[in-house]
């Protein structure tokens, strides 16, 4: 009698416990062996905006391995990775009489193809610390920040990128960011060629963008343990009930 009852309330209980939802982690990176096209729109050649278009894979694992990563780039151990996104986009360019010079860019950030969760932009004006790249994420938090180093890995790709915080939001997923990486770049770098004042570009570009957080904090694995013993907890307290009666 009572144990299709138990089966019952047991398989609601579970039906209810949604620990990717609670913390976020939908908006990290997957936790297994996952592969996912970039679908890259990036040139092949020196930034030309055009043509030579192709796709390009990369298998994602769940260990945020930086051992290919130049020194510069590396943070501390003592940082927290929040997240990891794959973008792709465009690097626009603006002509200062004949040079081309960055201006914005544009792009959509997705762990898995068709999935957009984040959105990267420039701001139209600096903030007060004058800081212009921004990240905004689905759930409505956004982080900007001020390049602080600059690494050439690629002669044909735009820089690695480390950008520190200058602004953003206190919470979410983008409140905890304190750093930006911008890594494996592919594209984006300006044309070659000569211009003319007020000429506008935009050059496709692909990279992988790694969110930081100073403040080493609670794991979201350890927030998932603590919320999986909490389920455990009620549904040994519910078998106790249905048996004592």
């Amino acid at each position: 009698m009572f144990i299709p009852l138990l089966i019952q309330l047991i398989s609601a209980e579970l039906a209810s416990f949604h620990p990717a939802q609670e913390y976020g982690l939908s908006n990290s990176y997957d936790s297994g062996n996952l592969q996912f096209a970039h679908y890259i729109q990036a040139s092949e050649g020196e930034g030309n905006g055009d043509g030579g278009l192709g796709d390009l894979y990369e298998d994602y694992n769940s260990t945020a391995d930086t051992s290919s990563f130049p020194k510069e780039i590396i943070q501390p151990d003592s940082y927290r990775l929040v997240t990891r996104y794959s973008a792709v986009g465009t690097q626009n360019y603006v002509c200062n009489n004949t040079q081309w010079a960055l201006d914005s860019a544009n792009a959509d950030l997705f762990t898995q193809p068709g999935q957009i969760l984040a959105k990267h932009f420039f701001l139209d004006t600096p903030d007060s610390f004058g800081g212009r790249p921004t990240w905004k994420s689905n759930d409505g938090s956004q982080v900007t920040g001020q390049v602080l180093t600059k690494v050439v890995v690629d002669e044909k790709s735009v820089p690695w990128l480390v950008v520190q915080r200058t602004s953003g939001s206190n919470t979410g997923i983008f409140g905890q960011v304190n750093v930006v990486l911008r890594v494996k770049t592919v594209g984006g770098i300006a044309p070659s060629s000569s211009c003319v004042a007020g000429q506008t570009v935009k050059v496709n570009y692909s990279s992988d963008y790694w969110f930081y957080s100073a403040n080493k904090g609670t794991s979201d694995m350890v927030k998932l343990t603590s919320s999986a013993t909490r389920l455990s907890a009620g549904l040994i307290a519910l078998i106790v009930v249905l048996f004592s009666q």
